[in-house]
Formats: structure tokens, C-alpha cells, sequence
């Protein structure tokens, strides 16, 4: 019985077909490809993990700085536990010089300074042009008049009006260029793009873009605003800020130890302030502000979330004087009020303004909020005509039998004095 099974079974092989090659950790000829030699399981695996770990080292700096800007958890301590061991290799070994070299080639920005829009003029270098003062403050003209700020009514821009007084700014000419300082996360980067080009056909304005990847008011620890906004202001003397952070502040605080949860009264407070801190420094300086607030997100939670920060953004820009808020929610809204990828255009073409991670935008979408950004500066030189001052009414005159009657009194208009 076992004999006639061993011949069925010997027998069922093919002839001219040989058995299969054992499996071997060595490696050995590939039967269906005879030219190419299978390797050893061992010297793969050893490959792929040198792969793996040169590729860690390379990232390891901008993975470190990716998980230091994510929100404070466990999943952030686990990952700088493993990460910041990795970056000190890869910045002993000179490794993360290669992306930095790499970005460079590709033209990619890693959160430097941009250099200004624009001709260079006078100033850039490090004076202060003439014309205007540092700090934005305006030199005195020839007639002795001081080109500098007044009080102008309030209102914003794409949305619910701002109440208080905001200070002016000289209208931009070609010999006293308008300086504009744009600060803010990727959005704002966003921004930047399509202010840049729309001030630099102008003519009339200087523009310097300070958008730092990954940034926002939450995380002072991560990277410092006031610090750079400051720094900004120093070297270029801005005369209007354009600021737009936010898409990475929906997160909680920590404030000596202490945690406040996103959207809580405490966190309200603390973020406000923060806020207020922004508008504040260049305010002290002599710059305008134009806020800009956060546009709809596809994810409905984090569009939320957004909706929280604008409304911190209005209310603090209500409260100060030299600040102008643009609501960028109504301006990239759809037709129920939320997200839209596409919008339709000055000629009613549809065009897509949102990237496809729906949190940014596009080239047209940072043009379509820079010429919002640009009607809200506007407002800033663009003074309505002041209402006539009615004239003092005369004194009575008694009724004196004889005398004329009184005629009608003319209206004298005041004598405007300065500008």
C-alpha cells in the first residue's frame, strides 16, 4: 500500500521538471529568472534598515519641529522622546543641512523672513526712508503740518461693523511709499502671495512677508510672535500690519502649569489677551492693523473652531483703536455658509480658491482676500468728507416797530486747518 503511493506520487511530477530549490538565507539563482539572483533574507532586511534610519536622521529636524508645534498630549512627549535624540545626530553629522539645501533648490520657504515685495527704496537696508518716520509715525511736511494720524469712523471689512475710532495713515505716493508688514501661520503665507502682487503693481507700497509655517498664538513656547512681530517692526517700520493667525490655535493653553481647554471662559481670556498683545505692539509703534480673520474649513469641527477664534479676532479688534477687522468667513463662504472649494469670480467663472487639504488656499483664493485686505488698508486714507459744521445761530432780535425784518443768515463754512 505505501509502496504504490510513492510511485503515484513520484510519478505525478512532469518530466524535465526539477524539484524546487530549498529555501535558503544565502540566496540563490530566481528559477523563473535565471539572469537575477534572489539575495539573502538577512542582507535585505539590513538594507532596508539603513534606508530607514538615514532617512530618520535627514527628517529628523522637521519631524522635531512638526511635533513641537502639535498640540501638548502623550502622543507629542512619545514623539520628542524619540525625535530629539535623532535631530542632535542628524545636526552632528551635518545631515540636516541637506534639506535646508534641498529647500533652497526647490524655493521652498522654511518660515525665514521673505524679503519685501517691490522695488527696494530707501530704508530696506536698515535707515528709515524719508518721508516716513520710523515706527510709521510721518515726517512733518513743508508746511509744517505733521502727515501723521487722525481719527476716522469705524466699520470692517466683509462682515459685522467695528465700532471705535481707528487711526489714519497717509495716503501711499510715489515719493513716500506705504510700508506693509504682513505676519502670520501658512494661511497668512497664503495671503501673502496675493498681497505681495497686488501692492507691487501699485507702485506705491513696500511689502515684507513674515509667515512662519506652523505657527500661531497658542504656543508661545514653540515659537514666539510678540518676540518676532517686534523684531519685524524694528528693522522694517512698518506703517500698516496685516496680521492672520489662528489655523493652529485650536488648542489649549498653558499658562504657568496650568492648562485651559480650547474654547473655555479661561482660555477666551488668556488667547484675547494674547491677541491684544499683537495689535498693541504695533499700535505702540504707530502702525495701523488689519486683522484678518480665519475663512471655513471643510472639516466641520475644525471649521467650528474657527468660528471661536473670529469671533476672539472681532471683539478685540472692537476694542482698539487702529484696527480694521476682514472677515474672511462671508468672503469664502458657499451658498449655505459654509466651506466651498470653488467660488465664482468678478465674471461670475467658477474658480478654485481652497487647496485640496481644504485649510488653505490657492493662488486666486489668496488673490481674491488680499483685494478684501486691500478695500480694509483703503479705509485707512480714504477719508469720507467731513459733514459741515452748522453755523452759530444768530442772536434773537427784538421786534422794534420800524426796524427790517431779518433776513435769512448764510451758511459760513469753518476754515479747515491742516490736513
Amino acid at each position: 500500500m505505501a509502496t504504490a503511493l510513492e510511485e503515484r506520487t513520484a510519478g505525478s511530477r512532469p518530466e524535465g521538471l526539477a524539484a524546487a530549490p530549498a529555501p535558503s538565507r544565502r540566496g540563490g539563482a530566481d528559477p523563473d529568472r535565471p539572469r537575477r539572483r534572489v539575495g539573502p533574507a538577512g542582507h535585505v532586511l539590513v538594507v532596508a534598515g539603513v534606508c530607514f534610519l538615514l532617512w530618520a536622521l535627514l527628517a529628523a529636524p522637521a519631524l522635531k519641529r512638526a511635533a513641537e508645534a502639535s498640540p501638548l498630549g502623550l502622543r507629542r512627549s512619545a514623539s520628542l522622546v524619540v525625535l530629539r535624540p535623532l535631530a542632535r545626530v542628524s545636526s552632528a553629522l551635518g545631515l540636516d543641512r541637506v534639506q535646508s539645501l534641498a529647500d533652497s533648490a526647490l524655493g521652498r520657504r522654511r518660515g525665514s523672513v521673505a524679503e519685501p515685495f517691490g522695488r527696494k527704496g530707501p530704508g530696506l537696508s536698515g535707515g528709515i526712508p524719508s518721508g516716513r518716520g520710523a515706527g510709521g509715525a510721518s515726517a512733518p511736511s513743508a508746511s509744517g503740518a505733521m502727515r501723521g494720524t487722525g481719527p476716522v469712523g469705524a466699520g470692517s471689512v466683509g462682515g459685522t461693523s467695528v465700532p471705535p475710532t481707528r487711526a489714519t495713515v497717509s495716503p501711499p505716493v510715489m515719493d513716500d511709499r506705504l510700508r506693509v508688514l504682513l505676519v502670520g501661520d501658512s494661511i497668512g503665507e497664503d495671503l501673502g502671495i496675493g498681497l505681495g502682487r497686488l501692492l507691487d503693481s501699485k507702485g506705491t507700497f513696500l511689502t515684507r512677508v513674515d509667515a512662519r509655517l506652523s505657527t500661531g498664538l497658542a504656543r508661545p513656547d514653540y515659537f514666539d510672535w510678540p518676540k518676532q512681530e517686534d523684531a519685524d517692526i524694528r528693522s522694517f517700520h512698518p506703517d500698516v500690519v496685516v496680521a492672520m493667525f489662528g489655523g493652529n490655535d485650536n488648542q489649549g493653553l498653558v499658562v504657568a502649569r496650568e492648562g485651559y481647554r480650547f474654547g473655555s471662559p479661561d482660555w477666551t481670556e488668556v488667547y484675547a489677551g494674547r491677541v491684544a498683545g499683537i495689535i498693541s505692539e504695533a499700535a505702540s509703534r504707530g502702525a495701523a492693523v488689519v486683522w484678518v480673520g480665519m475663512p471655513p474649513m471643510k472639516d466641520q469641527s475644525f471649521s467650528g473652531q474657527m468660528r471661536t477664534l473670529n469671533e476672539v479676532f472681532r471683539l478685540e479688534a472692537a476694542r482698539h483703536a487702529a484696527v480694521v477687522y476682514v472677515d474672511s468667513w462671508s468672503l469664502f463662504a458657499g451658498p449655505r455658509g459654509g466651506y466651498a472649494p470653488y467660488l465664482p469670480d468678478g465674471s461670475d467663472r467658477e474658480q478654485m480658491v481652497r487647496t485640496s487639504d481644504g485649510v488653505h488656499l490657492t493662488v486666486a483664493g489668496g488673490i481674491r482676500l488680499a483685494a478684501a485686505v486691500f478695500d480694509a488698508m483703503r479705509t485707512l486714507w480714504d477719508r469720507p468728507p467731513a459733514p459741515p459744521t452748522p453755523s452759530p445761530s444768530p442772536a434773537p432780535i427784538s421786534s422794534v416797530p420800524g426796524a427790517p425784518a431779518a433776513g435769512p443768515v448764510p451758511d459760513v463754512q469753518p476754515t479747515r486747518m491742516g490736513r
